[in-house]
């Protein structure tokens, strides 16, 4: 009997292993192809949303012009900032901006941007950023040692390296891509249903043919229709979004305590100024925030930063330049370009 147990027991053994085995490698098949066609599905003129994809778009661009400025930051500067408004100055830009990238992932954006040897690299960031520890769902390896390095607690870097763990699986770390790309595949072979007459009081509100009047300022490849909104990718790595806010600004008053910033943001901020100082100027930009009005004091923000600092929180738009709580449509994107376009001039103007 315990020769018969023993062997039932060895089988079952065997059989559990063969199982494990056959999964790892059927993940392992599943992030090869992954990582094959995120690489294969980029080129100077196309890119999927996350950061191996742009970094190897920007890698794709034309070299025999040097870059002015790369632009790094999220989905508010992929659809903000607008390169052409730029070039009409004079200046050769690249915007890297990638969505949901915030602080954390800045350490690899800026090696990336660094690569491509800019005279300036702008760090685009919401002030809240400064006031809770960076974090990244997307933890690339050359952000892992910056993210430790600032952390000043265990659990922290035990979050940290956790998050990059995680990222190590390509169906994980490209989840969001992946998904994007099926919903686009999923909704060709899906018949259209029709929906019903809209509400004339609610037209208005949704309707963007103004926009599309008015033009896009760089050549589209890839366009994805929401609700009530159009979002457009660009060959030259810019977006923009079409569409208005449906309801008015609350103009709500803010105050941030410049006393009281994380360190740990602070510090992982001024690690990424000082690893990029031989080879490219930094400036840091302060985002405009829709719906509210910030109180900060920024000269003891400044000092806190060892680069140039604008602040464009107190920027005024109004709610018809906005697509959504959080980014601009065509109009606040014209705006907004032109905006940083006259706060950097004097700084891209006069670089040596």
């Amino acid at each position: 009997m315990q020769m018969n147990f023993f062997t039932l027991n060895s089988k079952h053994k065997y059989s559990f292993l063969i199982t494990i085995v056959f999964a790892l490698g059927i993940l392992f098949a599943i992030d090869f192809w992954i990582h094959f066609y995120i690489v294969h599905k980029t080129t100077s003129v196309q890119f999927i949303d996350n950061k191996e994809s742009k970094f190897i778009h920007l890698a794709l661009q034309e070299k025999n012009t040097p870059f002015d400025a790369i632009f790094i930051g999220s989905s508010y500067t992929k659809n903000h900032i607008s390169t052409a408004t730029f070039a009409k100055r004079g200046f050769h830009v690249y915007n890297l901006g990638i969505s949901g990238r915030l602080l954390g992932d800045f350490p690899s954006m800026t090696l990336a941007a660094n690569s491509q040897h800019p005279k300036f690299i702008i760090l685009n960031i919401s002030i809240d950023e400064l006031f809770v520890p960076p974090s990244t769902k997307f933890v690339h390896l050359d952000d892992l040692g910056p993210l430790l390095a600032s952390s000043t607690d265990l659990t922290t870097k035990a979050e940290h390296l956790w998050s990059f763990m995680l990222s190590l699986h390509s169906l994980h770390y490209y989840r969001e891509a992946v998904f994007l790309q099926f919903r686009d595949v999923i909704n060709r072979f899906t018949p259209k249903i029709k929906s019903p007459p809209m509400p004339t009081n609610l037209i208005s509100k949704v309707n963007y043919s103004d926009q599309e009047q008015l033009g896009i300022d760089c050549d589209v490849f890839k366009t994805t229709i929401y609700e009530k909104m159009k979002v457009i990718t660009c060959t030259n790595g810019d977006g923009a979004q079409l569409g208005y806010l449906d309801h008015q600004s609350p103009k709500k008053a803010v105050s941030f305590d410049a006393r009281k910033v994380n360190q740990d943001a602070i510090s992982l901020l001024n690690s990424i100024i000082n690893s990029s100082k031989e080879r490219s100027q930094i400036i840091v930009v302060l985002q405009p925030i829709w719906g509210r009005i910030v109180n900060v004091d920024f000269s003891e923000l400044e000092a806190k930063i060892n680069a140039p600092l604008l602040d464009l929180t107190s920027e005024t738009f109004s709610d018809h330049d906005w697509c959504d709580e959080a980014h601009f449509n065509i109009f606040g994107r014209n705006l907004y370009s032109n905006l940083l376009a006259d706060r950097l001039t004097p700084y891209l103007r006069h670089f040596p």
